[in-house]
């Protein structure tokens, strides 16, 4: 997971990554993260909170989403126990700017009442379909289906960045994108709001305020957030005790992260633990 600038592995070739995901809520939450790429993704079962540059939508059974390249983008859902499954597609901006040079220009915009809406949900319901296959070739296939959604976007659904994104929001958007570094950076050590805020070159409570739109969470919030995903991984990763996990990742006491865990995922890092441990037993 990214907390900054998100670099994308693609599959072998192929010019996207594609992701099924069939997984828990407490898994679906993101951090503040951007990248390159262009991301769809299609909501099979379930029900996905999405904010995009501080405008939060939501997909369920049927439904995709687009989030532009280097757009500031989070993803949460309502229930931490039930199951999600989805498709995320991460399509290369490079591979796109072959076909139209002046790619910078644009942003792509798909409504759901359009027909270009249907018709990229189509492919990506044959890409869900190939998923699936056991042919060795099966790459092939799939890249006739994300050359198709790259023709139908760049012909029916670029528009000029300006109409897409008024250029108020794109001066705040880089603002937070310097606050998303300072607390990837500094996430291990004490530090305020007021330190934030000191960033990104504003008052105390005109960040507080920003941040809160951005993310639907106060500054607090979201940094015990990123210290807890920071956490776990640590648990799962380095087999660290609860106690060295809270310490090393910023928290002032063990109390503070076993109660961020719970709000977050359901459970205290050491179930979560568990969890995860027997899931890699299941699949092997």
């Amino acid at each position: 997971m990214g907390y900054i600038y998100e670099k994308v592995t693609y599959n072998e070739n192929l010019p996207a990554k594609i992701l099924m995901q069939d997984k828990p809520g407490r898994r679906c939450n993101t951090s503040l993260h951007w990248h390159k790429e262009i991301e769809l993704v299609y909501m099979i079962k379930g029900c996905l909170h999405i904010r995009t540059n501080g405008l939060e939508s939501t997909i369920e059974d049927g439904e995709f989403y687009i989030c532009n390249s280097e757009e500031i983008h989070i993803t949460y859902v309502d229930n931490m126990s039930a199951n999600y499954t989805y498709l995320v597609l991460l399509l290369s901006y490079d591979e796109l700017k072959k076909y139209c040079i002046e790619l910078d220009q644009y942003s792509f915009q798909v409504n759901r009442e359009e027909l270009a809406y249907e018709q990229v949900r189509q492919q990506i319901l044959e890409l869900v379909s190939l998923c699936r296959s056991k042919d060795p070739y099966v790459a092939i296939e799939e890249k006739v289906c994300l050359l198709k959604i790259y023709h139908i976007l760049l012909s029916s659904c670029a528009v000029p960045k300006e109409q897409h994104t008024p250029v108020k929001k794109i001066k705040n958007t880089m603002h937070a994108k310097e606050i998303i570094q300072y607390i990837s950076e500094h996430y291990k050590e004490k530090i305020t709001l007021q330190d934030a805020a000191k960033v990104a070159g504003f008052s105390a409570q005109y960040f507080s305020k920003y941040f809160r739109k951005l993310t639907e969470m106060g500054f607090v919030q979201y940094l015990q957030y990123v210290r807890a995903e920071h956490g776990i991984q640590d648990m799962l990763n380095r087999d660290l005790t609860v106690t060295d996990t809270a310490y090393e990742n910023g928290f002032t006491n063990v109390k503070s992260f076993i109660t961020t865990c719970k709000r977050i995922y359901g459970l205290t890092p050491t179930q979560y633990k568990k969890e995860m441990k027997r899931k890699r037993v299941c699949n092997h």
